[in-house]
């Protein structure tokens, strides 16, 4: 692969990673969708890599919604023109739809881990299921306590 290829699957999979937008992740590295869609069908590690970064981006979008739902997002408050302060406005639905997911996912972990304890799954596999079972429940309660985003998804500011 040319140096030009992988500079352009890494500016997709970058911009992948911050909208969940395949067109537009394209678009930002200099291709279209069907020649990364082509890629991808080609290359089975890139295909993974980019269900990784839609994977990235579903949690992005999963934390903002939490976030949001608790804490609310800042809307400006005027007096004759001028800003005089923010209200801080909680959204029940984002909130609703961020626990419908968190139930979602912890529903699904825990058929996989029922289905694995049939067929005898190993204990590293049983490990990961249950890190990532407590991480989602931790993103509730860092939120709940006014916490930010995770380091590890954290924008780059």
């Amino acid at each position: 692969m040319s140096d030009k290829a992988s500079l352009q699957r890494g500016a997709f999979l970058f911009c992948l990673s911050h909208t969940g937008n395949l067109t537009i992740a394209a678009d930002f590295a200099g291709a279209t969708r069907a020649m990364m869609m082509a890629q991808m069908a080609a290359d089975e590690g890139f295909a993974k890599d980019v269900q990784g970064a839609l994977l990235e981006a579903g949690e992005r979008v999963f934390h903002q919604a939490l976030l949001r739902g608790l804490k609310g997002v800042a809307v400006p408050r005027f007096y004759q023109g001028e800003i005089v302060g923010y209200v801080h406005s909680p959204s029940d639905s984002l909130l609703r739809y961020a626990l419908e997911r968190l139930a979602r996912e912890t529903a699904k972990l825990d058929k996989v881990a029922d289905e694995g304890a049939e067929e005898g799954v190993d204990e590293g596999q049983a490990e990961l299921r249950q890190k990532i079972k407590d991480r989602l429940a931790s993103w509730v309660v860092d939120s709940a306590k006014g916490g930010d985003m995770p380091k590890d998804i954290a924008e780059d500011e």
